[in-house]
């Protein structure tokens, strides 16, 4: 769901987690970068876009159930 706007981590290695703050912590760039990718993508999603994919996920998850 990060499209090109976020860096993946593996959540259990702290080593990979420091090495990524690391790696957007010194360059300037790339964290410029990220952070435009990040506010356009985050114009893409809102809490009445969000409820209304949850309600279309519920519905769904009914006809399948029954």
């Amino acid at each position: 769901q990060l499209g090109n706007a976020g860096m993946l981590v593996n959540p259990r290695s702290v080593k990979d987690i420091a090495d990524k703050i690391e790696t957007i912590y010194n360059d300037r760039s790339l964290r410029v970068d990220l952070i435009k990718k990040g506010k356009l993508r985050s114009r893409k999603w809102s809490v009445e876009k969000y409820n209304e994919e949850l309600r279309e996920l519920i519905a769904s998850y009914r006809k399948f159930r029954c």
